[in-house]
């Protein structure tokens, strides 16, 4: 099942950067194109352009979970 995929959670909040602090974050803006290829138990995979070149996004789940936060974290980690 999908989960709700809308503003940044408080986990989001915490995990990102705020301003791009992270050398990491882009402007969501900037991606184009999305559209779901793939799922799994923390998030959504899209695929799109970036400033012209095909990524792959994902999009992560807002879950509510605090014994799966610190999976998400992990996640974000290895994402970035």
């Amino acid at each position: 099942p999908v989960s709700k995929m809308t503003a940044p959670s408080a986990l989001a909040n915490k995990i990102a950067a705020p301003g791009g602090e992270s050398g990491w974050d882009i402007n969501y803006n900037d991606l184009e194109g999305l559209h779901p290829i793939a799922g799994g138990n923390f998030g959504q995979v899209l695929r799109g352009t970036y400033l012209g070149t095909e990524v792959a996004v994902k999009k992560l789940l807002d879950i509510d979970d605090e014994f799966m936060h610190k999976y998400i974290e992990r996640e974000m980690a290895i994402l970035k």
